[in-house]
């Protein structure tokens, strides 16, 4: 695990923090200190299971010029939104005036008296709590405003002013946050019921968010997103066409518990009921669906007086239309018990009537087309019953259709992963409205 850790203000030394998250460097832990909050970008934050900020909007004690910019604030909302962590302890909470740092954390602090005898006391034992007795130190008590009503309090801060939220949590997209007020001296990080608090926080906040399954997961944007979603705290299970071309190996080592990989060929109905099975033995409840696995014919690009390739458009037909559509029937009953229950199918432009330009690819091409209206259907059945879905285009991929990498793409598979999940993991403000979404925000007329 490795936990990107933001500290050092004008009132808050960063030393305090790096002493105080000693207790929790451990065989698999790694923290990565950066105290001037500078270069926060998507890709950064990508490779990291937490972001722990324990610093308000100043660069350092000796530089006072604030650090979170509009760009690393899209970041962070990005990756929290996805599925990543966010702790905040202390002066991790002093963003009062920045309304979309407020939104994030489910509330600011506002002020706090001369230091003095505080009192943290566990509203009861939860996965935050458990293990924590209450415990008395000299500190600042933080006076908060809570600005989020959906935000649960897991523990109370008691002085002579009174009782203050001490601990509270919230969901963000796929993320969760956990904010804590204390920790302003050396001392009361060294408690170890404080340090058995930051561990469960960080449990919290690291956990797996939920299961998704990614057909075509063996190289390509299939394997980009499978990546991508195990780096945002997911468990994945990776349907893999073709172990001989596979780069899962790669992955398994490192995301051992996380990922876990099964053969599945979308146009078998044998093939889809035994990956149905594992999945069920393995994840139980199904969250997030993505089918992404596909086909291009080696001669679409063939011009019509070169002749057709029936086969060919057959097999565009079997894997990119009707795979999908089978994939649905076989894992939408998994997700009955999820609070997501997203189907994300990647479909392409090229499925778009209104929007046709070609004069050849005629398998692909009417493969797409008819897959939008699978979904179409399947919106109908399932949208009732509170499944959402995302038709999307990635664009054009360096990806390995037709059995090489495509150099003369637009896109590297990482960045279409990125891009794609940007759409897949992220509410609508109309989900009962199925649309062609394309990455760069456009929407393809059907």
């Amino acid at each position: 695990m490795r936990i990107l850790v933001l500290c050092d203000d004008t009132y808050h030394a960063g030393e305090t923090v790096r002493e105080g998250l000693l207790p929790l460097e451990r065989d698999g832990v790694s923290f990565v200190f950066c105290e001037d909050g500078q270069g926060l970008t998507n890709q950064g934050l990508a490779s990291y299971e937490l972001v722990l900020l324990s610093k308000s909007d100043q660069r350092s004690m000796e530089d006072e010029r604030p650090w979170l910019t509009e760009e690393s604030l899209d970041a962070l909302e990005t990756y929290v939104g996805e599925g990543g962590g966010l702790l905040a302890v202390h002066s991790g909470t002093c963003y009062d005036g920045n309304e979309r740092m407020e939104r994030l954390l489910g509330g600011v602090f506002l002020t706090h008296p001369k230091q003095c005898p505080v009192t943290l006391t566990p509203c009861g034992e939860d996965e935050l709590t458990a293990g924590v007795s209450p415990f008395t130190v000299t500190d600042e008590f933080y006076t908060m405003r809570l600005s989020d009503p959906q935000v649960k309090i897991h523990a109370t801060l008691e002085s002579e002013h009174g009782s203050q939220p001490a601990v509270w949590t919230k969901r963000v997209g796929f993320g969760r946050v956990c904010c804590i007020t204390p920790a302003h001296n050396p001392k009361s990080w060294n408690i170890s019921a404080f340090a058995r608090l930051l561990e469960n926080a960080v449990r919290f906040c690291t956990k797996p968010v939920g299961t998704v399954l990614v057909t075509g997961a063996g190289r390509g944007l299939g394997f980009s997103l499978t990546e991508a979603l195990l780096r945002h705290n997911w468990q994945v299970v990776a349907g893999e066409y073709d172990p001989k071309v596979s780069f899962l190996p790669k992955l398994s080592e490192e995301f051992k518990g996380r990922l876990w990989v099964t053969p599945l060929d979308v146009t078998s109905p044998q093939s889809l009921q035994a990956a149905k099975a594992f999945t069920a033995r393995t994840a139980g409840t199904l969250d997030l669906l993505i089918s992404n696995a596909g086909v291009y014919g080696r001669h679409e690009d063939d011009s019509y007086e070169e002749g057709l390739y029936p086969d060919e458009m057959l097999r565009d037909y079997q894997v990119n239309a009707i795979g999908p559509v089978l994939l649905m029937e076989a894992f939408a009953p998994l997700m009955e018990k999820s609070g997501c229950r997203r189907i994300c199918v990647v479909s392409s432009e090229a499925g778009s009537i209104g929007a046709c330009w070609r004069q050849n690819a005629f398998g692909y091409s009417m493969s797409k087309a008819a897959v939008n209206m699978g979904v179409q259907i399947w919106f109908h059945c399932l949208r009732p019953k509170g499944y959402t879905f995302r038709l999307y285009h990635p664009g054009y991929l360096r990806t390995y259709m037709l059995g090489e990498k495509n150099l003369k793409a637009d896109l590297e598979p990482e960045e279409g992963a990125r891009l794609a999940l940007g759409y897949f993991l992220f509410d609508l403000p109309d989900e009962d409205t199925l649309t062609l979404h394309s990455f760069d925000g456009r929407e393809y007329p059907w």
